[in-house]
């Protein structure tokens, strides 16, 4: 079980809660300690033990062995997890008003205030997470940003090398530049002018949004970055 049945990755504890030659036991089990880093299982005779090993990472191995039947004994390990977002698997509901329900931070137009729940689940470490997230939808401002939102062309689009934001009347304040996962990629100060070049020449394919702030308002905008 501790070579076949427990992937690599995940973190194992062994303790004893009764003292006896473990020499005698299995050396099946000996062998198994031995290959996760447990290298004086079978030399233990009458005495207490904790282990404590990261499957398949030999020098995060941490053992406290008792001097005597009666001693009293305790192991401080730190637990690092090696998680990546690549990992993890994201799935939001309902899907029905987000961009994307199977990224880290798509973008939600509900028609009214919603609540949306999400699960994350790492394929490496094999555990899961649930939560929640409520947004409060405001007419309001939806209307605004669609008002501003025809004020402002970005093209081309899809584009290899640069976008041109331009806008007719609004002056560009500043704009940010997120990927499909909500990460921030770059930002530049349009200093209060009506059109801004922005460079993609390093960027990799993909989707990508604009955060355009004006001196109205604040809008978003959709792009593709393809290579030619």
């Amino acid at each position: 079980m501790l070579t076949n049945r427990i992937p690599d990755g995940d973190f194992i504890l062994a303790y004893s809660f009764e003292h006896d030659d473990y020499s005698s036991l299995n050396p099946v089990l000996a062998v198994a300690f031995n290959n996760i880093g447990f290298t004086a299982f079978d030399t233990l005779s009458n005495v207490p033990f904790i282990f404590f090993v990261q499957k398949g990472k030999l020098n995060t191995a941490q053992e406290t062995i008792g001097l005597n039947a009666s001693t009293t004994i305790s192991l401080q390990a730190t637990m690092n997890s090696s998680a990546s977002i690549s990992n993890i698997v994201f799935s939001w509901f309902p899907g029905s008003t987000l961009n994307d329900s199977t990224i880290q931070s798509p973008k939600a137009l509900p028609t009214d205030t919603a609540k949306y729940y999400v699960s994350a689940i790492d394929t490496l470490l094999h555990c899961s997470s649930l939560d929640s997230v409520t947004v409060n939808y405001d007419c309001a401002s939806a209307i605004n940003e669609l008002i501003l939102s025809d004020e402002v062309q970005v093209f081309p689009n899809p584009s290899s090398d640069y976008f041109i934001i331009k806008s007719s009347s609004l002056k560009l304040k500043n704009v940010c530049l997120f990927n499909t996962i909500g990460q921030y990629v770059m930002e530049t100060d349009a200093h209060n002018s009506l059109s801004l070049s922005i460079n993609t020449i390093l960027l990799a394919e993909g989707i990508y949004f604009l955060r355009i702030q004006t001196d109205k308002g604040v809008l978003n905008k959709k792009v593709i970055v393809m290579k030619k």
